[in-house]
């Protein structure tokens, strides 16, 4: 305790204790009693309590008291890994990760952070796995060999080896099926330049280079395949000092031939085999780091046709690119594929071939032209593919054709030499004052014989009085139409029904259905149903009279008028006083369509005949209705159509109806109907009680050669 009393630090001189004057072993561990020190700071040595509080009241360490750059990193040892310019971390191989190899003990755990010398990377231990630190791949583009731009469609089939033959030329033969070859593949083999691309293909012969091959050889295997070229930043590159390039891969599957620039800015690489559609391009580098974008793999062609007919089509010639002309057609990726349609072998074989179907050659363009020479009635198959600009092919596909000639409708007749005849209004003929309305499809324009024939006008009943018998009806209407030119499209063609006989005792008005005098035949028609741009009509025949007055009263029916009567006319003669005048009318002026009705002895003509007249008085001679007209378009011999009704008499013998006509009743009968399908008039009937004949329906007949 006197030592402490009497030394101070002021009764010590400034620099009467410095360390040159301390021996360096003056204070050593061995010469401090033990426990000297702990009695004097304490049982817990020097402690927080000993050091300075916040109100400095102790004279302990303080941050004040520590000089400036006191410490720094110069004075720290070099050994901690800690500098002005950096902070070290451990370096370690893949083998010896913390928990692995020579480190073992150490317990890895999250947050740990190493440099891994395997990889070239900085790791961190995350989520229990250890995660490269580094930049992920950026793709900034893509092209495909053929030079779509990356958002277009990319044809893709995968690598395909085909025997070829190889000139010092762009152009190399090919000894089989070129289909594997498509636009764009990119080329290899011996003699074939690096990175030669086909650039065309002609169909199972040859395709040509972009680059010119280096030998001759007649038999070399040269493999093909789509080539994509990605362009971008930070991919894993071999060159590029990386121990692997960066993977790619499409859909999940990976590409082929992978290869970096060492600047690590460009891949290329061969896609695989895909179904046609859009899937993820993806790039994976070694950190497991990606990036990725969309790829098309290129829509094959499809056919929208569907498999079977074509269609109905006559005989003769068809042109590419015409509504008219059978067609094939089909879309790549909704859009409509105007080239690449051709004829193959069969559902197995596509092998192209050019032989015709009957006179038609499958064009590129999908439309089948030539002039077409076939049986009617007959199919005729045939297969095709449809191929797009990639020289993608669809499978095969049947389609057939059927031959219909020239028109399609109505009783084909088909025993005449050298024509094919079309009969309308023959197994279903029409009712008096009725129609048969049937369509014509003209498949292509065509030159035709056309014989229309309107219904026949009925006979008159007799009348009230004895006396005279009923006149005869009017024939039908007829128009005999040499080589017509009808255009490709549809016709209405109506056959009319013939006039009914007249009723006795009606008391109708003039082609009432109950009128004494019998009723004006139908029309009958050929009509172009979608221009309108043909129209022929035949009119109905005029109906008989009777009572002893002119018929006058069918002026204006274009038709054979029908006959007139009288009870006063000149009995010597056998005929009445009155004919059937101005019934027949005139059709465009000329042909006459119809002629007037005879007196008591009946006229008539060549054409459209009129009706007999009735007459009176006994053992009176006939009446004959006018004859018809021969015509032979229908069977190629002649066939007498629209005659005139013959006229009635009280007595026997009766008018006979006209070639072609009904015949009149006698004494104490009914008129005999004009006959069907000729356009005959009715007769007229007997005496007063009887009525009149109905007149025959019409008939329509076209005719074209074959």
């Amino acid at each position: 305790m006197a030592i402490l009393t009497k030394i101070r630090s002021s009764n010590i001189a400034d620099s009467a204790i410095t360390t040159t004057k301390i021996a360096v072993d003056a204070v050593t561990a061995g010469k401090i009693v033990a426990g000297a020190v702990a009695a004097d700071v304490g049982t817990g040595g020097i402690t927080t309590a000993l050091i300075a509080d916040s109100t400095g009241a102790a004279d302990g360490v303080t941050a004040a008291k520590i000089a400036t750059n006191a410490v720094t990193f110069a004075k720290i040892e070099d050994a901690a890994g800690l500098a002005a310019s950096h902070h070290k971390i451990p370096s370690v191989s893949t083998a010896n990760l913390p928990g692995s190899g020579t480190n073992v003990s150490v317990t890895p755990t999250d947050g740990m952070m190493v440099y891994n010398t395997t990889l070239g990377l900085l790791q961190q231990r995350a989520a229990g796995i250890w995660s490269a630190i580094t930049t992920a791949p950026v793709l900034t583009s893509f092209v495909y060999s053929d030079g779509a731009t990356a958002t277009a469609e990319k044809t893709v089939v995968g690598l395909v080896t085909i025997a070829c033959g190889t000139t010092i030329s762009t152009t190399v033969t090919v000894a089989g099926d070129t289909l594997g070859i498509q636009v764009g593949m990119v080329v290899a083999g011996v003699g074939i330049p690096v990175g030669a691309t086909v650039v065309s293909v002609t169909e199972n012969t040859s395709f040509v280079l972009s680059a010119a091959a280096t030998i001759i050889d007649t038999d070399v295997d040269l493999t093909f395949g789509g080539a994509v070229t990605i362009t971008g930043s930070n991919f894993d590159s071999i060159l590029g000092g990386n121990p692997a390039n960066i993977a790619v891969t499409f859909d999940g599957t990976s590409a082929t031939s992978i290869s970096v620039n060492p600047y690590q800015t460009i891949i290329t690489c061969t896609p695989p085999a895909h179904a046609a559609g859009t899937i993820t391009l993806l790039l994976t580098n070694a950190s497991g780091l990606t990036a990725s974008t969309d790829f098309v793999y290129d829509i094959e062609p499809i056919f929208t046709t569907a498999t079977g007919s074509l269609g109905n089509f006559a005989d003769g010639a068809y042109t590419d690119d015409h509504a008219s002309s059978p067609r094939i057609q089909g879309t790549e990726n909704s859009v409509a594929l105007t080239t690449g349609f051709e004829r193959v072998t069969s559902a197995s074989d596509d092998t192209v071939i050019t032989t015709t179907i009957q006179g038609l050659t499958v064009l590129t363009s999908g439309y089948l032209t030539g002039t077409l020479s076939a049986t009617v009635g007959t199919t005729y198959p045939f297969y095709a593919t449809a191929k797009d600009s990639q020289n993608q092919r669809t499978a095969p596909r049947l389609f057939n054709i059927i031959s219909v000639g020239g028109g399609e409708g109505g009783l084909l007749y088909t025993g005449q030499a050298n024509f094919r005849v079309h009969i309308f209004g023959d197994t279903s003929p029409p009712a008096a004052q009725g129609t048969t309305v049937v369509v014509f499809t003209v498949h292509i324009a065509l030159t035709a014989d056309i014989l229309i024939v309107a219904g026949g006008g009925g006979g008159s009943a007799g009348p009230t009085n004895l006396g005279p018998g009923g006149s005869g009806g009017g024939a039908g209407g007829m128009l005999v139409l040499a080589s017509q030119s009808l255009a490709a499209g549809t016709y209405n063609i109506t056959v009319g029904g013939g006039g009914s006989g007249g009723v006795y005792n009606g008391g109708g008005a003039a082609n009432a259905a109950n009128a004494p005098w019998g009723r004006q035949g139908v029309n009958s028609s050929v009509i172009n149903n979608s221009a309108a741009s043909y129209s022929k009509i035949a009119y109905g025949g005029g109906h008989g009279t009777n009572e002893n007055v002119q018929n006058t009263l069918m002026a204006t029916q274009h038709g054979g008028s029908g006959g007139g009567t009288s009870n006063t006319g000149t009995v010597s003669l056998g005929r009445g006083t009155y004919s059937g005048s101005l019934g027949g009318g005139v059709y465009d002026s000329t042909p006459r369509q119809g002629y007037d009705g005879g007196l008591g002895t009946g006229s008539g003509g060549d054409q459209g005949a009129g009706g007999g007249g009735g007459s009176s008085g006994p053992a009176q001679s006939s009446h004959k209705g006018g004859d018809g007209t021969a015509n032979l378009y229908r069977l190629g011999t002649p066939v007498t159509y629209a005659g005139g009704g013959g006229g009635g008499v009280y007595t026997d013998p009766s008018g006979a109806g006209g070639d072609g006509g009904g015949g009149a009743g006698n004494s104490g009968g009914h008129g005999y109907a004009g006959t069907n399908k000729l356009g005959g008039g009715g007769g007229g009937g007997g005496d007063n009680g009887y009525s009149g004949g109905q007149g025959g329906s019409g008939i329509v007949i076209i005719r074209y050669a074959v």
